[in-house]
């Protein structure tokens, strides 16, 4: 099974042995591949849409991995117990939704489970959710796909979190990756937060949040830059 870039730069963050419940896991290419590979001791498959589910049920019976593969159809992380998995993948969609998936599942937090992270969009808040949770991000990639850029990252309860002014964009992890592969996505942060404060500087009446911006814009770039 050989996994696209982004898919690639997932099953490389999961936990060799991981029992590994891969949400919205779509055809289930990323669970056969963890799988295949011996990465996985187990992987439980789910998706909300019958759809994707169904094709996935098909590709894991035309491997030959029933018994290694449980495909199930629910929401979120509502269908799978705690004590079944140590490893929470979730890719492929927006930082939000991931926010709320693991919402609703309290037991995710103390230290039992590792979550591997791929948000396509509202990355800064997810991070922000999960330092406030005792989540540290200790390991992360940044990869290119079909000429989009991604970012993929681990998270392990340590119940400490990360408190610095950065954590929004940055974790240590990334910056500590060489130049060449973090400054992709360094460049990418930083653009949106010039949009932002284009946008403020534009509209009337918020020309402190502005100025508030700029100084914390100027802020974390000076962090980022020593």
């Amino acid at each position: 099974m050989k996994l696209s870039p982004r898919l690639a730069a997932v099953a490389g963050l999961v936990p060799m042995g991981a029992r590994v419940a891969d949400i919205g896991c779509d055809h289930g290419y990323l669970s056969l591949y963890l799988t295949e590979s011996g990465t996985a001791a187990h992987c439980i498959a789910s998706d909300v849409r019958e759809g994707p589910l169904s094709a996935a049920k098909e590709n894991v019976r035309a491997s030959g991995l029933e018994g290694s593969i449980e495909l199930r159809l629910g929401d979120g992380l509502s269908g799978i117990a705690p004590e079944e998995t140590d490893c929470v993948i979730l890719a492929g969609m927006g930082g939000d939704t991931m926010r709320e998936i693991l919402q609703a599942a309290p037991w995710i937090t103390g230290g039992g489970h590792t979550l591997v992270l791929q948000p396509q969009s509202h990355t800064d808040t997810l991070r922000l959710w999960l330092s406030g949770q005792g989540f540290s991000v200790t390991a992360e990639r940044v990869v290119y796909d079909r000429g989009h850029l991604y970012v993929v990252f681990r998270a392990e309860w340590d119940g400490k979190g990360d408190r610095s002014p950065l954590c929004p964009y940055f974790s240590p992890a990334l910056l500590a990756l060489s130049a060449e592969e973090r400054e992709p996505y360094v460049e990418r942060v930083f653009a949106e937060l010039g949009k932002r404060l284009e946008g403020l500087r534009a509209a009337e009446g918020r020309e402190d949040e502005a100025g508030e911006l700029a100084a914390h814009i100027e802020y974390i770039r000076k962090m980022v830059e020593q």
